[in-house]
């Protein structure tokens, strides 16, 4: 999980906490809370909006997040 997390991450130059955000905000019915001290966790966790990730790489995370599904 991790390393698709960070090879997605890569991708997007996004980290990977912001990838696994992204991820769960796609979800539609999962609210996503972020926890942070400081100010600079909140400007990392905001990373996470304001783009997408592919449905294919939604999938992808699904996949590997939930072997169970399959």
């Amino acid at each position: 999980m991790i390393s698709l997390l960070r090879s997605l991450g890569v991708r997007y130059d996004h980290t990977p906490a912001q990838v696994a955000l992204n991820w769960l905000i796609a979800q539609g019915n999962v609210i996503p809370i972020a926890g942070a001290k400081t100010p600079q966790q909140v400007q990392q966790n905001a990373g996470a909006l304001g783009w997408r990730l592919s449905d294919e790489e939604i999938a992808q995370l699904e996949q590997v997040s939930r072997p169970w599904l399959n």
